[in-house]
């Protein structure tokens, strides 16, 4: 299963429609992948409350584009412990790779 929610994803694009859609997601993948950068920085300084910020700011931006999954995993990951932060942020950082990756893909096919 992809990191896309298929009938989401489906729901958006009739909203909001391909050509509107496209150059959002471009701005989406670039923040998402600034934001990896960010928590990869904070998981090496051992900065868990950046770790939960930059998580709470990735769970918005990936449930907007139907990224249903790797959302739900941010969310935990932001209202976590300081330890489950620290812990989970390596697994939800390469989730949110394959989100960035599909999210590129579909934006390239528009």
């Amino acid at each position: 299963m992809g990191a896309i929610d298929e009938g989401a994803f489906k729901r958006l694009v009739g909203f909001i429609g391909g050509a509107s859609l496209k150059p959002l997601m471009d701005v989406c993948v670039d923040d998402l992948s600034a934001a990896l950068e960010r928590m990869s920085r904070a998981v090496e300084e051992k900065d868990a409350a950046q770790v939960k910020r930059v998580a709470h700011m990735m769970a918005g931006v990936l449930a907007q584009y139907a990224c249903t999954a790797p959302a739900q995993a941010a969310r935990s990951l932001a209202h976590g412990s300081d330890e489950e932060a620290l812990n989970g942020a390596e697994p939800l950082l390469s989730e949110c790779r394959a989100a960035i990756s599909e999210l590129r893909a579909r934006a390239g096919s528009m």
